[in-house]
């Protein structure tokens, strides 16, 4: 999970990066108001032209197991309870040769209603991305590899209020742990919470960030570690501080410049770093190597198909019909996902984080995707929106 699971973490790409976008109203005292207005797959733009939706099918059939566990009773979102999401599951699960996108495509038409989400009546938000981060590491602490990966500290504890925030248990209350200063300055040392050590400071950063990476051992071990806790600190942009010291202008940043200048500048870099008291901790994941990292309702996520949305508004392991755009050319992306992910910067009623998958490639999509866009969730037809979700028509 990112930052929440992976809390998913991203603290997506463009919150580290930036700190948040203000005509899109991330980052602001607001508070969304989630409408949604019914629509039909006819009206949705490009529904018939996604060559892909059979992988988006069998990301779906993942989520599908996390809604049948659920007491019927359960509310999942947006009105709708398990109950709702019972049938529709159980017919998906039934559905094991391999179908044509025409069949798939008149599964998701027969079992669904499409719903244009909106805040306040406005569907556009931002969209970023996040991958899964590749590291150099080793089991022992080297002179090569010498910068820990911490495991959960055994007093960490989760709040159960309406937002979650970890903590140690202070007078009654949870309050923040040791900040990512002390915790690089040895206030963990000794205490035997080492899970893995690696050899770059800054990509065991990153590694925060995205929630989620595969860890490389000299004997060509793979491990992979996904988000287990944070210490209960705010996160920090570090691009938002680089461009507050006049180091870079906001049209320059992005990822790779935020890397290139802490190649340049390491001392500069750790200081910076050190701004965000943020810090993650990890937790070892079995897994197939073609599986991704684990999101946050404890299925794999999957390249191109997952999104990562604030979990606070839509029912998690829902179908999304995505309209927005690729980061590598700009051109109209159209194409079902599937909300298994969510993020500790994910804000907003309208708001993605797009799951490119693994390696370098990943990395530069993910890098690079900062845009506007909206999205279609689509819940069963047997589902009775609540009334206060729905938008008055116009």
């Amino acid at each position: 999970m990112r930052l929440s699971s992976l809390f998913l973490v991203g603290w997506l790409t463009v919150a580290f990066l930036l700190g948040g976008c203000g005509s899109l109203r991330r980052g602001s005292d607001r508070v969304p108001v989630l409408k949604v207005e019914p629509t039909t797959f006819y009206a949705l733009p490009d529904w018939q032209q996604d060559e892909g939706l059979s992988q988006a099918f069998v990301a779906f059939k993942k989520s599908c197991p996390v809604f049948l566990k659920k007491k019927a009773s359960t509310e999942v979102g947006l009105g709708t309870t398990a109950d709702d999401w019972h049938p529709v599951c159980q017919k998906a699960l039934e559905m094991t040769r391999v179908y044509s996108l025409s069949e798939i495509r008149t599964f998701f038409e027969e079992h669904f209603t499409p719903y244009h989400v909106t805040d306040e009546g406005n569907p556009e938000g931002l969209f970023t991305g996040y991958y899964e981060s590749s590291l150099n590491g080793s089991l022992k602490k080297t002179r090569r590899f010498w910068y820990p990966l911490y495991k959960k500290p055994p007093e960490l504890v989760l709040s159960q209020g309406t937002e979650k925030k970890w903590g140690v248990l202070s007078w009654g209350r949870v309050a923040p742990y040791h900040d990512r200063a002390a915790i690089d300055n040895g206030a963990l040392e000794g205490k035997g919470l080492e899970l893995l050590w690696v050899d770059d400071p800054v990509e065991a950063f990153f590694l925060h960030v995205q929630g989620s990476g595969r860890v490389n051992l000299p004997n060509g071990r793979v491990v992979r570690v996904n988000y287990a806790a944070s210490n209960g600190h705010p996160f920090i942009s570090i691009g938002k501080e680089l461009i507050k010291d006049n180091i870079m202008d906001v049209k320059d940043v992005s990822m790779q410049s935020i890397r290139d200048w802490m190649a340049r500048c390491p001392e500069k870099a750790r200081t910076l770093m050190h701004r965000n008291p943020s810090y993650v901790f990890f937790r070892e994941v079995k897994g197939l190597a073609e599986d991704g990292p684990i999101g946050c309702i404890g299925v794999p996520v999957t390249e191109g198909r997952t999104m990562a949305i604030d979990r606070r508004w839509l029912p998690m392991g829902a179908p999304l019909w995505f309209d927005g755009y690729h980061p590598d050319n700009y051109i109209q992306e159209r194409r079902l996902m599937i909300a298994q992910d969510t993020g500790g910067a994910i804000r907003g009623a309208v708001r993605g984080d797009f799951f490119w998958g693994y390696g370098k490639e990943a990395m530069e999509k993910a890098g690079k995707m900062k845009s506007k866009g909206q999205y279609y969730i689509f819940l069963p037809k047997e589902a009775s929106v609540s009334r206060q979700y729905l938008l008055e028509k116009r």
